[in-house]
């Protein structure tokens, strides 16, 4: 198996959590960077992403999330390191998050287990998967503190997207940092607390000098699955368009679009959906 992209990992462990948290809302707790004693091992473990609370429909539980951000995939030996992880902490099930997916056999041996659960989520369409809820922040970043800004926002939880290339005359980096934080019902100072935090690792590390751009929280759409999709009556377009991921997403805009700007019958509206519809859902067994 090949060697970890280690520049990337934190982010893609980071959006794994985001993606999580975003689909178990305030059914469970979502926690990052987790270390736990083996019960077998006696050794500290460390845990990417533990999610305990009432998973599945069922009773409290916990689940152990593993990312793997490889440039190959994951083969049977893998599996079975993450299977022996699973019963040495003592989760009831475990997930394996893969960027390149995994072989057939080592999907096999997956399927063998109960309760181990493999996906394979690419570090692209991770890094464009926003869910409703997700917090924005953009900010100036002196160019020569640009790196170590990144590093210390992933370290703390957030994932980064660089706003625009530096140039040779530049002397400041536009950054986004963003986060999802489910939908537990403290969401907002859980919000102000995590950003209070990243702010003070900045300054902890002497980065003092950004300057804040913008602020929001993202209302709708943010998967991998969303797409424009044109409203049209009787087959023909209107010129507007929703943002939908489902057949109850078109209903629902499509409601709202009747009732609230159009102030026409909801019957008389449909959208001109594409030739593969809809789209192919990550972890499509939640």
């Amino acid at each position: 198996m090949s060697e970890p992209t280690s520049a990337l990992d934190t982010d893609y462990e980071n959006g794994v959590a985001d993606v999580i948290g975003a689909i178990l809302g305030d059914a469970a707790t979502v926690r990052r960077n987790v270390q736990l004693v083996g019960r077998k091992s006696g050794r500290t473990r460390q845990i990417d992403v533990l999610v305990t609370g009432p998973l599945f429909g069922g009773a409290d539980q916990s689940m152990v999330v593993d990312c793997k951000l490889y440039s190959r995939p994951v083969d049977v030996k893998g599996v079975e390191s993450f299977i022996g992880l699973i019963n040495d902490v003592g989760a009831e099930t475990g997930l394996l998050v893969t960027a390149s997916g995994v072989t057939a056999s080592a999907r096999a041996r997956a399927a063998s287990e109960r309760g181990i659960r493999v996906d394979a989520v690419s570090a692209r369409e991770l890094s464009a998967w926003r869910p409703r809820g997700t917090v924005l922040w953009e900010y100036d970043v002196p160019l020569h503190q640009h790196r170590d800004a990144v590093r210390i926002a992933r370290r703390t939880g957030w994932r980064v997207c660089t706003m625009a290339e530096s140039s040779a005359e530049a002397l400041s980096v536009r950054i986004e940092v963003f986060r999802h934080f489910g939908a537990d019902a403290d969401g907002l100072k859980s919000r102000s607390e995590a950003h209070a935090a990243l702010v003070a690792a900045w300054g902890k590390a002497g980065i003092t000098d950004l300057v804040h751009v913008s602020n929001g929280v993202v209302s709708s759409g943010g998967t991998p699955s969303h797409r424009w999709l044109e409203v049209s009556v009787g087959g023909v377009s209107i010129g507007t368009s929703v943002l939908v991921s489902s057949e109850d997403d078109i209903d629902e805009q499509l409601t709202w679009f009747a009732r609230d700007i159009a102030r026409a019958p909801r019957e008389l509206f449909d959208v001109i959906r594409p030739e593969v519809w809809p789209i192919s859902r990550r972890f499509p067994n939640w």
